[in-house]
Formats: C-alpha cells, sequence, structure tokens
C-alpha cells in the first residue's frame, strides 16, 4: 500500500509537469513570451522538487536497508589508537592552556568550517563574568536515529576531560572511516556538545574550577542566580524532547580516586553500559601488569549535580564520567591521558548509542558497587 502511494504521487507530479510543457507549447506558438517564461520557470521547480523527493527517498530506503536494526546494535569495545596531546607541543591536536575563545577558534571552529551542513553553533547566553559566550555545537546528520548531549568543563579546570571531548568530536567529523561505529554515529546520531560549560574559569592561568563569582557550577538544585547554570538548563529543556542520554565530563586529577569512576543513578538503566565498559577497560589493563580498581562508580544523591537534573528532574538518562588523569601520567594533557580520555568516553559513547544496556540481563555484582556521598 505504501508503495503505491509513493507511485501515485510521482505519478501525479509527472502528469502535473506533462500539462505544464503542453502548456508552455501552445504558449509559445501564440506568441505569450512572459507567460511561457514564468511557466518553464515552475516546470524547472517542479522537476526539482521531483529529483528532490526521488532522492530522499532512496536515501531513507538505504537507511532502513544498512541500519534495518539498529536499536540493537552490538560491538565489541577498542582501542582507537594513541591521541595527540593537548599540550601545545610539536605533535599536539590543541593547546589546552589557550583561553576559552582560542580554544574554541582552533579546535571546533575548523570543524564547522569544513562541514557547515553539518555542524551549526549557537549562543545559549553570556557567562557570570559577560566576557564570553557558552558556545553549543550541533552535529547534525541530515537523518539521524538518536540525539545525545555531551557536556564538559563544567569544573573548567579539568581540562583533560575538555580536550578529550574536543578530540572525540574530530575522530566523528574527520575520522569516521576508521570504524564502523563511528560511522555510524557520523550519519545517524545528532550530538549536541557544549565544550566549555564554564569559559571565564578555563580562560584563567591557572585554569580555575568556579566561575567568576567564586559559585560552582555544580549547583543544579540551587535557587540562586548563576547564569551558566540558568543557560545550560534552558538549553537543555529545549533540546530534551528526544535525547537519548547525557554524558557529564569531568576528571580526577588527584591521586586518592579510582583508575576509572562513573557516577551514575542505581536505577538508570545506563548503569549496566558503565559497568561493562569500565570490566573491559580494567581488563584490558590488567593484562598489562597494571594494578586496576575496578570499583568505579557511585549513587550519587546529591541534588546538585548535571547528572542528578537531567535524569532525576527532566528523565533523560544521565551519567558523569570522570578520568583519572594522574594515574596514567605524571603530567596532564600528554598523549598518553588523551589516548586514555578518548578510549573511555568514546567507548561508553558508543555502547550507549548501540543500547548494549537492554542486553545486559544481570544485575551489578554488588562487591562492584561503592556509594559516593553526595
Amino acid at each position: 500500500m505504501k508503495n503505491r502511494d509513493k507511485m501515485s504521487k510521482i505519478n501525479l507530479i509527472m502528469s502535473v509537469i506533462s500539462l505544464d510543457i503542453v502548456i508552455v507549447i501552445l504558449c509559445f506558438n501564440l506568441g505569450k513570451i512572459y507567460l511561457t517564461i514564468i511557466l518553464g520557470i515552475g516546470i524547472i521547480i517542479e522537476l526539482n522538487l521531483l529529483i528532490r523527493y526521488l532522492t530522499e527517498r532512496n536515501l531513507t530506503e538505504k537507511s532502513k536497508l544498512e541500519y534495518s536494526n539498529s536499536t540493537k546494535r552490538h560491538s565489541a569495545m577498542k582501542f582507537f589508537g594513541n591521541q595527540p596531546s593537548a599540550d601545545g607541543g610539536k605533535n599536539s591536536f590543541c593547546d589546552i592552556q589557550e583561553d576559552y575563545n582560542d580554544f574554541i577558534k582552533n579546535v571546533y571552529e575548523p570543524l564547522r568550517e569544513k562541514d557547515p551542513n553539518y555542524i551549526k553553533r549557537e549562543i545559549i547566553g553570556k557567562d557570570s563574568s559577560n566576557q564570553y559566550n557558552i558556545y553549543a555545537y550541533t552535529f547534525e546528520p541530515r537523518y539521524f536515529q538518536q540525539h545525545i548531549l555531551l557536556v564538559s568543563g563544567i569544573h573548567a579546570d579539568e581540562e583533560d576531560a575538555v580536550a578529550s571531548l574536543g578530540k572525540i568530536m574530530q575522530i566523528i567529523t574527520e575520522e569516521s572511516g576508521m570504524d564502523g561505529d563511528i560511522l555510524y554515529m557520523r550519519q545517524n546520531v545528532k550530538i549536541s556538545v557544549i565544550p566549555v560549560a564554564n569559559p571565564w574559569g578555563f580562560s584563567q592561568k591557572p585554569k580555575k574550577r568556579n566561575n567568576v563569582s567564586g559559585y560552582t557550577l555544580q549547583s543544579f538544585d540551587k535557587k540562586k542566580n548563576i547564569k551558566e547554570v540558568d543557560y545550560i538548563k534552558k538549553y537543555i529543556n529545549r533540546i530534551k524532547s528526544d535525547l537519548s542520554f547525557m554524558v557529564d565530563m569531568h576528571t580526577t586529577t588527584n591521586d586518592s580516586y579510582l583508575d576509572f569512576y562513573g557516577v551514575i543513578h542505581k536505577n538508570c538503566p545506563n548503569v549496566r553500559t558503565l559497568f561493562r565498559v569500565n570490566s573491559w577497560l580494567c581488563d584490558q589493563y590488567a593484562k598489562e601488569g597494571r594494578n586496576v580498581d575496578d570499583q568505579y562508580f557511585g549513587y550519587r544523591t546529591s541534588s546538585c549535580t548535571l547528572n542528578y537534573y537531567c535524569y532525576k528532574v527532566l528523565g533523560i538518562p544521565s551519567s558523569t564520567l570522570e578520568l583519572s588523569d594522574y594515574h596514567w601520567d605524571s603530567k596532564k594533557n600528554t598523549s598518553k591521558v588523551i589516548t586514555m580520555g578518548v578510549t573511555m568516553w568514546l567507548n561508553y559513547i558508543i555502547q550507549q548509542v548501540n543500547d548494549e544496556y537492554k542486553n545486559m540481563g544481570n544485575d551489578i555484582p554488588s562487591d562492584k558497587y561503592k556509594k559516593v556521598k553526595g
């Protein structure tokens, strides 16, 4: 029945074009030049509509054939190769010590300039210092099946999270051919990104955790007016209708923390994805003789976090993923740290996009679970 409807639309368009051609010929023979020109333009428009309709129809059918069971894709976790440093050195992909505007200009803007149809940028508000625009980027394929939100820089001094997110978006945009799962995201997943939630803190030397007024942005339950928080809330509420999940990226930058650390609500479906990714990471590095602690996540009860706000208030599956950057190197921003960040976050994003958590089946073993106080 659907095929008949499609053929009817095509036949109708073809009939209109044929009729217009006959009228154009008659008008031309009668010397009605202006009318002939107008009808000729109309025929061109109709032909364009027909071509567009046929093209979109073919793309839609192709997408259905290639991804007929896209909500139940299965993918093994993997490494994505050694990543360049973010320290501004010879082989680095950026200098994370730059201020906010330079970081945006040198990391995100080149991607947007290369593919403006895929990448859009908007200003969601001014930060509390009134000096910096808070930017949000949207990486949107023509036809998308999921929509996800990635955020970094809530704590602006956690710079390896900001750098890793920038590198992940470079990989998805420019290196999608390296891996089938990355290509799938490039072609089928709309990704909203807030690269740095706290621009003023990121622009200080050294970078500061809080905003210009001294407030932490982990204040999503506060009634006080924190501009960055208010604008992020408004932005998420505007795009929330089709969001599949949100990831808030952080680093611990503290030796007392675990190797891989995630904060997630125990009733949130993402828990199983996080458990699976963490177990794989620990297994891989244990093979290298590294003592890796796989007790990694907790049920954070604090209502101040972006994680809590998205999941408990808005109902968006959400998680806070932290990388213990000093566990992997004695310095921040190095190739080793960025490689570990990309490996952890990108595997988690891929697994979550593929809805792996639906197929886990088992509860998290109790000895792998730690409660984390708010």
